[in-house]
């Protein structure tokens, strides 16, 4: 669509800014902007919240075999492991790599595990077909609040 200038009108520029036929901003898309940053605020707190716990919460039997496991990996000695490997050590033994103490193994393979973690919900919402930015997009996100075991400090 052209717009008229004031000039070839022979109006003052605010009178040909009052008469325009462009289409008033509806209130439906200013809401429809407020939710999504009310949900991507939501989404970038349960992601803090999840490398909170993931940086605080006791260490599990577990995810100690899984890190003993990665190591072995992380050190060429794989063919001396008489167990199975999975798919999880391969970059749990990337992010282990060089590491000397214990300290230096946990943090980088919980950093990891949350990563995976949030990858699978991306990968859960992308397969739904839906839009990632529309309310249908968003719903398998609204039920991660309870998998969040807060209790578990």
């Amino acid at each position: 669509m052209d717009w008229p200038s004031a000039t070839d009108t022979g109006a003052p520029t605010l009178a040909v800014a009052g008469n325009s036929k462009a289409a008033p901003s509806r209130p439906q898309s200013s809401m429809r902007r407020a939710s999504i940053w009310i949900l991507l605020g939501g989404l970038a707190v349960l992601m803090g919240l999840s490398v909170y716990l993931a940086a605080t919460r006791i260490y599990q039997v577990d995810e100690c075999n899984e890190l003993i496991v990665a190591r072995i990996l992380a050190t060429g000695q794989a063919s001396t492991h008489p167990g199975v490997i999975g798919l999880l050590q391969f970059p749990l033994s990337w992010a282990i790599h060089g590491a000397t103490r214990s300290a230096e193994f946990f943090v980088p393979a919980r950093l990891v595990m949350v990563a995976i973690f949030w990858l699978n919900l991306v990968l859960i919402a992308l397969a739904t077909g839906e839009q990632l930015l529309s309310r249908r997009g968003w719903s398998p996100y609204s039920g991660l609040p309870p998998r969040f075991p807060f209790w578990d400090d």
